[in-house]
């Protein structure tokens, strides 16, 4: 089998009676001198989505015939997670204001089409700001705003999307116009401070 580092073959790794997590481990540290993470794991070409990495790094690495760990520098991670956050946020308003215009004016198919962008704008959202959280090593729970915690705004969003969810099921257009006008609208807004602090938290990381 073939382990590689960014596409470089690696030969000194013992492989016998190991896992995926024991492999990566030990990459992990060899990469600590050189000021680089790893950030992505393909095995046999596929790439290992967040649901599936605890399953793969229990699975014996003769499992398959190639991994390969993909790295990055933490700082530059960084700021390329946090400059994403704030474009998904454009794009999120943007959308968000059509939509709600949408349905204001009766256009209740086409509203609901483009509703779907913008969940899986929220999504990416949330993974990079949870990453990012990750990278500095901060709980989410001690990052404090007058209107709660980091975590709290978290947590609020899972609870604001179920209510929209619930409203869409019940074909109740109007009150969903109201909750992604004024409860979503409120909730941009308590993200874009949030992405503001995360600036203010990245420029004084110290990522070893």
């Amino acid at each position: 089998m073939t382990i590689s580092i960014d596409g470089q073959e690696i030969t000194q790794l013992e492989t016998t009676g190991r896992t995926v997590g024991d492999i990566l481990n030990e990459v992990r540290a060899s990469l600590l001198d050189h000021g680089r993470m790893i950030v992505t794991i393909i095995c046999d070409g596929q790439t290992v989505t967040p649901d599936q990495i605890t399953e793969t790094l229990a699975q014996p690495v003769e499992k398959y015939s190639s991994i390969d760990f993909q790295s990055a520098d933490p700082n530059e991670l960084l700021q390329n997670s946090l400059a994403a956050c704030q474009e998904f946020m454009i794009a999120i308003r943007k959308d968000l204001a059509e939509v709600v215009d949408g349905f204001r004016q009766s256009r209740v198919q086409e509203a609901v089409k483009s509703m779907g962008p913008i969940f899986g704008l929220l999504n990416q959202m949330y993974q990079g700001a949870f990453g990012i959280f990750k990278l500095i090593n901060r709980d989410p729970e001690s990052v404090e705003f007058s209107w709660g915690t980091a975590d709290q705004l978290f947590t609020g969003m899972v609870d604001q999307l179920r209510q929209i969810k619930q409203s869409l099921e019940n074909n109740d257009y109007v009150q969903l116009a109201d909750l992604l006008e004024y409860e979503m609208g409120t909730m941009l807004e308590r993200w874009q401070e949030l992405i503001d602090r995360m600036n203010t938290m990245v420029e004084n990381a110290d990522i070893e």
